[in-house]
């Protein structure tokens, strides 16, 4: 719901970069450092620390690494 608006509901990327994992392979060096990009925010994205706790930011990183493209 929050990150369709940018990245697509396939994760292929609109306004915001691909998040599909052939996109991120080598990217960053784990979950953990992803998931600190989804709580504090990163650029042009917005933190979603003040609106996720940390148990629904470990979700998304591992949808986003398991069920895109």
């Amino acid at each position: 719901m929050r990150c369709v608006g940018c990245h697509g509901a396939d994760g292929a990327g609109i306004v915001g970069p691909d998040i599909r994992p052939a996109a991120l392979e080598g990217k960053y060096a784990s979950a953990e450092a992803m998931e600190a990009i989804v709580r504090e925010g990163l650029g042009d994205m917005p933190e979603f620390g003040s609106q996720l706790t940390d148990s629904e930011i470990a979700d998304v990183v591992a949808y986003v690494g398991t069920s895109l493209g």
